[in-house]
């Protein structure tokens, strides 16, 4: 059983009005496709995600890969509690899961 957790990768301030809304960039999108490679050894079941582009899209990859979707969690947002990441490490729903966060 694992539980990976990830920042979101590489992103551009371009165009954003805000830090919610910034998106992934050229080095971003090579970073997200190298993490869905990594993580292919590994049993993934879930792909959960803050619902900020640039976690989204870190793990677009990786979805499209295993077949899965990524599920919005605003718990992984800046804005989250942090007890609500914690629980997770406890909570068999989340066994093979990989989660991604704008949290740092």
């Amino acid at each position: 059983m694992h539980l990976t957790i990830v920042h979101h990768a590489g992103t551009s301030d371009a165009g954003s009005d805000t830090d919610m809304e910034r998106s992934l960039d050229k080095v971003g999108e090579r970073q997200a496709g190298r993490l869905a490679a990594l993580v292919m050894t590994d049993p993934v079941r879930r792909l959960v995600a803050s619902p900020a582009p640039r976690c989204v899209g870190t793990l677009q990859p990786l979805a499209i890969r295993l077949g899965l979707t990524i599920e919005p969690c605003h718990g992984l947002d800046p804005a989250g509690d942090p007890a609500d990441i914690t629980a997770m490490f406890t909570d068999v729903a989340y066994h093979d899961a990989v989660l991604c966060t704008q949290v740092s």
